[in-house]
């Protein structure tokens, strides 16, 4: 039943971080036989047949030493009812299992999380390494990881070492609400160094973005990062970046996506107020490598639409519930663990309905009436509870991410454009479509179906579909400067 050879199994969010860990890990090891990274920006060459169905094996079955892998295809794995997920279930077994960014995992799947985190090391002989900066209560939830003697902390004292490595401080300058104009003069009077300012929204990166660029001079960059950009082109402007700050003044204002994982430092960071989780996570990109000898984290209350936002509105109170009755170092553990009591847990209780039994027993009138008819007949106490359990149901409607309510739109930025007219020059070629697809990951930008702006260029005919259902973004609606543009652009990639 279980794995004989020992894997270690490295599981991340984001796909930037763990493009950057694969590149650091197959640097120090000087190895890609043993490492199998398996994430959808994954691209093997069709030409290079051996390695190809190498690739797609391994995929299947994780029978690698070294897998590096997404939250979601992770997930996937442990409660997808799809029969190509379950083959890997094996190799979870005798295994070293990485969580990186462990407070990350959605609430909705927490309960099921660590329920099965509790298996692994139990009956699985695994080892689950759970690492964040903002380490969740998983010991106090509905299911809770089963601590006792293999269960503890790998660092002793953290509150010790918590103070001993710490860089940066946070400073809340007063409790007003800025508008875009106001936290651009805030920004402004800030700049003595490099800049990181993250806040909330993509409307807001703009709004704010915009008024700086009236302000600064030309020997000041200015720079926005937001998800209507392509993973590609994120990638590029943070590569660039990187090699610029300690020769040019940088204003980098972007969503949250920077703010856990990405090997970047700036001397100051504005942030927007959010959840107390997200704020140090921000802080982890200030004085990153010891520039100064402590970096300041401005926590700005500003002036975001967050009506369709219901999690982070829920975060800002309970991170303003904190900031009410705690006094101490917002950075330190025992004011996360507040955050995480005042907003974590009163959410569990929505939890349960993603659990196979509970969600069954509770929702599913057919199980319902199995579970009565099998305890009419007096079966042996628990025997009912067990037997009705309608796990292909849960696993057919079990997700990580919500379906449906998103649309894909590639791009043409950099290489992407001669992909496209490849492409779109082979249309019958389904092999080959499906390799270009496959390339076309990392420039697909993904927006919501009720956004303003996809509907704006839909409305001026700025998407082409190809073979139906495939979207492809016109050259004049992207920009290197924002992305995604309602603003017809001659812009030459």
């Amino acid at each position: 039943m279980f794995n004989l050879i020992p894997l270690i199994i490295y599981v991340a969010p984001f796909l930037s971080i763990l493009e950057q860990n694969a590149n650091e890990i197959r640097t120090i090891l000087n190895d890609d036989d043993n490492i199998l990274e398996h994430h959808s920006n994954v691209c093997i060459d069709e030409n290079n047949v051996e390695q190809l169905n190498r690739h797609e094996l391994l995929a299947d079955d994780w029978s690698a030493p070294i897998i590096m892998t997404t939250t979601v295809q992770f997930l996937n794995t442990l409660f997808d009812g799809g029969m190509q997920s379950v083959r890997r279930l094996h190799q979870l077994t005798n295994a070293v299992i990485i969580i990186d960014e462990a407070q990350s995992i959605p609430i909705k799947c927490l309960n099921l999380f660590t329920t099965f985190m509790n298996f692994l090391s139990y009956c699985g002989n695994s080892t689950i390494v759970m690492c964040t900066a903002t380490q969740p209560l998983f010991e106090k939830i509905n299911r809770p990881l089963l601590y006792k003697d293999k269960c503890k902390d790998m660092i002793p004292n953290i509150e010790f070492f918590s103070n001993e490595f710490k860089r940066v401080h946070i400073e809340r300058p007063d409790k007003k609400e800025y508008d875009y104009e106001s936290l651009a003069q805030f920004i402004l009077d800030k700049m003595d160094q490099n800049i990181l300012v993250v806040l909330n929204t993509k409307g807001a990166v703009r709004g704010v973005y915009n008024e700086i660029k009236e302000l600064v001079s030309d020997d000041v960059d200015v720079i926005q990062l937001t998800t209507y950009m392509c993973a590609q082109h994120r990638l590029d402007i943070i590569k660039k970046m990187k090699q610029s700050l300690s020769s040019r003044k940088t204003i980098c204002i972007s969503t949250q996506l920077i703010e856990a994982g990405v090997d970047i430092s700036f001397q100051t960071v504005i942030r927007s107020l959010a959840g107390l989780d997200s704020i140090t996570q921000t802080a982890g990109r200030c004085n990153r490598n010891g520039e100064t000898i402590e970096g300041i984290v401005y926590m700005v209350d500003v002036k975001e639409n967050l009506n369709q936002l219901r999690d982070i509105r829920e975060s800002v109170k309970a991170t303003k519930r904190v900031l009410d009755d705690y006094d101490g170092d917002l950075l330190m553990p025992d004011a996360i663990r507040k955050y995480y009591e005042r907003y974590y847990y009163p959410k569990m209780s929505d939890n349960n309905v993603y659990c196979p039994m509970d969600y069954c027993l509770k929702n599913h009138q057919s199980v319902k009436d199995l579970f009565h008819y099998l305890s009419s007949n007096r079966r042996p106490s628990g025997y009912a509870y067990l037997q009705c359990q309608a796990y292909k149901y849960a696993g057919k409607n079990f997700s990580v991410i919500e379906k449906g309510n998103t649309v894909g739109l590639i791009t043409q930025y950099g290489e992407a454009k001669n992909i496209v007219e490849e492409m779109m020059n082979n249309p019958y070629d389904l092999a080959f479509v499906k390799q270009c697809l496959k390339k076309l990951q990392r420039y697909t930008v993904n927006v919501y179906q009720t956004d303003t702006r996809l509907k704006e260029i839909e409305n001026r005919q700025g998407i082409t579909r190809f073979n139906e259902d495939i979207l492809i973004l016109d050259e004049g609606f992207y920009t290197n400067e924002e992305g995604l543009s309602t603003e017809l652009s001659l812009e030459i990639f």
